[in-house]
């Protein structure tokens, strides 16, 4: 087993998934008007564990798992085009 921090790892797709997230949120404060998050959530020491624990949790397992470029991988990609074109 080949465990190590790598290129080819989640962490990519944690990025281009946290940007792709980011931009809809700058494009969605602009046609609103107004900013989407909360800002006294981010004063609760509470609210940020808890919304925080999920994201670090899953970049902590992003920076160690390979991307298996295989059989399954190009049929998920596949169904994913064709059920979310």
């Amino acid at each position: 087993m080949n465990i190590g921090a790598g290129f080819y790892n989640l962490w990519l797709i944690l990025a281009i998934v946290g940007a792709f997230a980011w931009s809809l949120m700058v494009i969605g404060d602009k046609l609103r008007g107004v900013k989407i998050e909360n800002p006294e959530d981010h004063h609760n020491p509470k609210i940020v564990i808890v919304s925080s624990f999920p994201l670090l949790a899953f970049l902590g397992v992003s920076i160690f798992t390979p991307i298996v470029i295989g059989t399954l991988f190009f049929i998920g990609w596949c169904l994913e085009r064709n059920v979310f074109s």
